[in-house]
């Protein structure tokens, strides 16, 4: 296989076939190479949104998704990822590139630490376990955002509404990495499920690593809970700041209208076209008028800060 997208390890006992494009001239080698179901290489065309695993004779096929954190745009996007699993070879497919399974081939690829690998489902179940470590460093970009929206939110100069923008974001990369994550556990319970007793099966290092991988799910899980119940109380908390902000707003329109209204109408009083208008024909009338308005603005003033309304 030449093509300059499918990379081939061969460590103790098994290959490891990475493919990093889902062409169809290269699906199409790796299903006559392989003698791999045309149905589930199909697959591997379009996006597919769901996870899943289909055993068939000889192989196990499964489809996982994984988040990947877009560094310049703060947003979580969801990356698929097809795996092949035969006695001794682990079909890898990549479309998208996803950085974390391309750094784990690489660590592969430098070092010699693997070469006791046993059968691919095993090494298969390894390589989930640290696609599932990398979600950590991800989250701890959730976990830094979540400080930063916090230290805002009580900024007195800050725009609360900007806050909402950033609160949403948060919010949906938290939905994104549990929905990527959340077929994970129940998938690999299967497919060591399925395994056991069959000669793609392991022994020991089959249940080993999948409790590795139940353990470090939990972790996830609780991580990913803890970070969806602080973002959802800081978008109470900025909504609060907004109402608040907002009745404060009307507030001191309404004293402003109530202000202002008696003001227009002593104005339009005095300026009907009348004979007998009280103080109109006066040497000072205007200056009357004007005093009469500053008292009756004072007054209410001063009947609204006793009342504590400003």
């Amino acid at each position: 296989m030449a093509s300059k997208y499918i990379h081939t390890l061969k460590l103790n006992k098994i290959d490891w076939v990475h493919v990093t494009k889902s062409d169809p001239e290269i699906l199409e080698e790796l299903t006559e190479k392989f003698d791999l179901d045309p149905q589930d290489v199909q697959e591997v065309l379009p996006p597919n949104r769901r996870s899943k695993m289909v055993k068939r004779e000889g192989y196990v096929f499964l489809i996982l998704h994984f988040p990947v954190y877009n560094r310049t745009t703060g947003r979580m996007v969801s990356h698929e990822l097809y795996f092949f699993v035969t006695k001794n070879t682990l079909i890898s497919i990549s479309p998208q590139g996803t950085p974390a399974l391309t750094k784990i081939y690489k660590e592969v690829h430098d070092g010699d630490w693997l070469d006791e690998a046993g059968k691919a489902s095993e090494f298969l179940l390894w390589i989930i376990h640290e696609l599932l470590n990398e979600v950590f460093p991800m989250l701890r970009h959730v976990g830094n955002d979540l400080e930063e929206i916090q230290d805002q939110i009580f900024e007195v100069k800050h725009k609360h509404k900007k806050n909402v923008l950033e609160i949403l974001r948060i919010k949906t990369n938290i939905v994104l990495v549990k929905r990527a994550m959340q077929p994970h556990k129940n998938l690999v319970e299967k497919f060591a499920d399925n395994l056991k007793g069959t000669v793609l099966g392991g022994g020991v290092n089959l249940e080993y690593e999948t409790q590795h991988i139940r353990e470090i799910a939990v972790e996830l899980w609780q991580l990913l809970a803890s970070q969806e119940s602080t973002i959802n109380d800081l978008h109470e908390t900025n909504e609060s700041l907004i109402n608040s902000r907002t009745n404060d707003i009307m507030r001191t329109l309404t004293i402003f209208s109530v202000i202002v209204f008696p003001l227009t109408l002593l104005a339009s009083m005095f300026g009907m076209n009348t004979v007998n208008t009280p103080i109109v024909g006066h040497a000072i009338d205007f200056w009357m008028i004007v005093i009469v308005m500053i008292v009756g603005t004072i007054g209410m003033i001063a009947f609204f800060r006793a009342k504590k309304w400003i």
